[in-house]
C-alpha cells in the first residue's frame, strides 16, 4: 500500500500544505532570517532520519555523485535563505505561484545547457506560467505590472532551486532517500551559518523567541513532502506526477484563504493557479 503514487501523492498533498501554511506562521516575527533558516532546515534534516531504517541502506559507487550533491547544496541553500525572507514578507498565495517559475527556469536549462530539443508544448506551457505571474502582480487600475523586491527574492530563489535541480537531477536513487533529503538540508544550513556567520545559538535564541511546536511542525512536514514527492515519481509515471503535484498550488491558495486569511484578489490567484496546472501539464507532453 505504501509503495505506490497514489498515497505517496495524497501523502505529499497533506504534507506540503501543512508545510507552507505554518511555515508562514512560524516566521511571521523572526527578526533574524538566516538563523530561522537554519532552524527550520536542522528540524528537517534531523527528523527525516528517523525513516532511514525503512528504506534500504545504500551509497553513491561513483565519486562525482558525492561533488553534485555538495555543488547542488550551494544553490539549495541559497534557495532556502532566499525564501525565508520572500515568504516572510509575501503571501502564501503569490509564493506559490512565484515559485512555480522553477519550471520555466528548468526548461530553460535543458534547452540551453543541456541541448533538450524544442519543443513547442513545453514552450507554451511556460509561457502560460509566466503569464500566471503577471496576472499575479498585474495591477488593473495602473494597467501596469508591480513587483516588490520581495517578488524579486523569490524569483531568484525559483532559480536557484531549478540550478540545484538541474545539477543533481536524478541522484536522489543513488543514496537511501531519508538520509538524501537529511543531507540536503543539513549541507545548505552549515553553509548558511559560515556564510553569514551565523552560529547556532542564533537559531535556539528564534526557537525561544517563536512557536517552538510550529518551528518543528514546519521542519517535519518539509521533509516529508519532499520524501513523499520523491517516492511519489518513484513508484508512478513522472510526467503525470509532476502535473498532478501542481495542483498543490491551488490547495495552498484555498488553505491560505481559510485559515490564513487572505482574501486579497482571490479568484484572480486561483485562476493563476489553474494556467500554472495547465502550464505544467503542456511542459509534459
Amino acid at each position: 500500500m505504501f509503495d505506490t503514487w497514489q498515497l505517496n501523492l495524497i501523502l505529499f498533498y497533506l504534507s506540503v500544505v501543512i508545510f507552507i501554511q505554518c511555515y508562514k506562521v512560524a516566521i511571521k516575527n523572526v527578526t533574524n532570517d538566516g538563523a530561522a533558516t537554519m532552524l527550520i532546515q536542522s528540524i528537517a534534516g534531523i527528523s527525516v532520519l528517523a525513516l532511514v531504517p525503512f528504506l534500504p541502506l545504500q551509497k553513491p559507487e561513483k565519486l562525482g555523485t558525492f561533488f553534485l550533491l555538495g555543488a547542488a547544496c550551494i544553490f539549495y541553500a541559497i534557495n532556502d535563505r532566499l525564501q525565508m525572507t520572500a515568504r516572510k514578507n509575501l503571501d502564501v498565495s503569490t509564493f506559490s505561484v512565484i515559485g512555480q517559475l522553477t519550471t520555466v527556469f528548468v526548461i530553460i536549462y535543458g534547452l540551453t545547457i543541456f541541448r533538450e530539443p524544442t519543443s513547442l508544448m513545453k514552450l507554451a506551457g511556460a509561457t502560460l506560467i509566466i503569464v500566471a505571474n503577471a496576472l499575479i502582480f498585474y495591477r488593473p487600475g495602473k494597467h501596469k505590472i508591480e513587483i516588490n523586491k520581495y517578488s524579486i527574492l523569490a524569483m531568484c530563489a525559483a532559480l536557484a532551486f531549478a540550478t540545484a535541480l538541474s545539477i543533481d537531477i536524478n541522484i536522489s536513487k543513488d543514496f537511501n532517500l531519508p538520509l538524501y533529503i537529511s543531507l540536503t538540508m543539513l549541507i545548505p544550513a552549515v553553509i548558511i551559518g559560515m556564510s553569514g556567520r551565523i552560529s547556532p545559538l542564533a537559531s535556539v535564541s528564534e526557537l525561544k523567541k517563536g512557536n517552538p511546536a510550529l518551528f518543528v511542525i514546519t521542519g517535519v512536514a518539509w521533509s516529508l513532502s519532499i520524501f513523499f514527492s520523491l517516492r511519489a515519481f518513484r513508484f508512478g509515471h513522472v510526467n503525470s506526477i509532476i502535473t498532478l503535484e501542481a495542483v498543490a498550488v491551488i490547495l495552498n491558495v484555498l488553505a491560505a484563504y481559510i485559515f490564513l486569511k487572505e482574501r486579497d484578489k482571490p479568484f484572480r490567484k486561483i485562476s493563476a493557479a489553474i494556467l500554472i496546472i495547465i502550464g505544467v501539464l503542456l511542459t509534459t507532453l
